[in-house]
C-alpha cells in the first residue's frame, strides 16, 4: 500500500480546499461532484496500481507523482464532462501545492538530520544557501530513489 500518511494529508486537504472554495466569493464554487471525483481518483491509488504497472512492464512511479497524475486526470475528466461545470483551476493547484509543501518539508527535515548526524552547525548558513542545498539534495535523492526502485522493479519482473 502506498504511503498512507501522504494520502491522508491530501484527502484532508480536499476537505479544506472544498471549504475554502465555498467561502471564497472571488472564485466560483465548484460542483460537489468535483471533490467526489478527486476523492475517487485518489482512493484508486493502492497496491493494485503498482501491480498493474509491473504487469504492463512500466517503470515504477513515485507516490507523489502518482497522486499528481490522479489529480490531473480528475481535472481533465472534469473539463471534459459536459454535465458538470468545470471547477476553477485553483482547486487543483491548491491540492498539488500541498504535495509540494509535503515534499519540501521532507527535504528540509532530511537536510537537518544529515547536518545533525555529521555534527554540522548550519544555523548561521544563509537561507538561500540552505535552499540550494535542499534543492540539490532533493534532485540527487530522487535519482537515487529511482535507481533503487528500478532495481527492485527489475527483480520483481524477473520473478
Amino acid at each position: 500500500m502506498p504511503n498512507q500518511n501522504i494520502l491522508n494529508v491530501i484527502l484532508k486537504t480536499l476537505d479544506e480546499v472544498k471549504s475554502n472554495n465555498q467561502q471564497n466569493p472571488n472564485v466560483t464554487t465548484a460542483d460537489p461532484s468535483v471533490f467526489d471525483l478527486l476523492k475517487g481518483k485518489l482512493n484508486q491509488i493502492d497496491q493494485n496500481v503498482d501491480n498493474r504497472r509491473i504487469e504492463k512492464g512500466k517503470k515504477p512511479i513515485n507516490i507523489l507523482d502518482l497522486i499528481r497524475n490522479q489529480i490531473d486526470a480528475a481535472k481533465k475528466q472534469n473539463q471534459n464532462d459536459p454535465n458538470t461545470p468545470t471547477a476553477d483551476v485553483s482547486i487543483f493547484d491548491q491540492i498539488k501545492q500541498k504535495l509540494n509543501d509535503h515534499r519540501q518539508n521532507q527535504v528540509s527535515d532530511d537536510v537537518q538530520r544529515i547536518a545533525s548526524q555529521y555534527g554540522l552547525d548550519i544555523s548561521r548558513v544563509p537561507a538561500n544557501i540552505i535552499q540550494q542545498i535542499e534543492t540539490d539534495y532533493d534532485r540527487e535523492s530522487q535519482k537515487l530513489d529511482q535507481h533503487f526502485a528500478q532495481a527492485i522493479h527489475n527483480m520483481l519482473t524477473r520473478g
